[in-house]
């Protein structure tokens, strides 16, 4: 965690806002209207009702001012390889996952046309790849990308396209990078 304590507060009043958002998204997925928009992003989903529509926006915002990349992607490719584990003294270990994706269209961060992140999930855990587009946003540390954790990728909805657009024509992506570790 950090070592200041209001940042403490604020990295965990974070962490709510997105676990609250991942269950509005949760409950109402199954109900959510589908449309499509075959030019750029063939998964667009418009439809959503009002309350998860506001916690999704404003997790989404949050998320793409505090992280050092945000783009809509679409993933190709998914290695996995164990971490050894120098405590044997319990069942714990850990893996590292690697996801490969073709960058569709990039919001914030260095330009890429496919990006590489990773991310350290409990020995079996299952991550798959999702088939359909979605945004991401992500952390850079020593060049690598890597995965925030739960709350850092959207489902690719008009909504947030237009948020993320907003934050970027208007340089409102703070320079801080809130939700990552370094």
């Amino acid at each position: 965690m950090l070592k200041n304590p209001v940042q403490n507060l604020k990295h965990m009043k974070n962490i709510i806002l997105l676990i609250v958002t991942l269950f509005f998204l949760s409950c109402h997925r199954q109900t959510s209207k589908t449309d499509y928009k075959k030019e750029e992003y063939p998964s667009v989903n418009t439809g959503t009702n009002s309350e998860e529509q506001e916690y999704m926006v404003e997790a989404f915002s949050e998320m793409m001012q505090g992280t050092s990349f945000t783009a809509v992607v679409k993933h190709y490719r998914i290695d996995s390889f164990p971490i050894k584990d120098n405590d044997s003294s319990d069942d714990f270990s850990e893996k590292r996952i690697v996801l490969y994706a073709e960058v569709i269209k990039q919001f914030k961060g260095i330009a890429k046309k496919n990006i590489t992140y990773e991310m350290v999930v409990e020995k079996g855990e299952a991550v798959t790849l999702k088939k359909e587009p979605q945004i991401i946003c992500l952390c850079l540390n020593d060049g690598t990308y890597y995965w925030p954790g739960t709350g850092s990728d959207f489902p690719v909805k008009e909504v947030l396209l237009n948020k993320a657009k907003d934050i970027k024509a208007t340089k409102s992506i703070n320079g801080s990078d809130t939700f990552c570790f370094e």
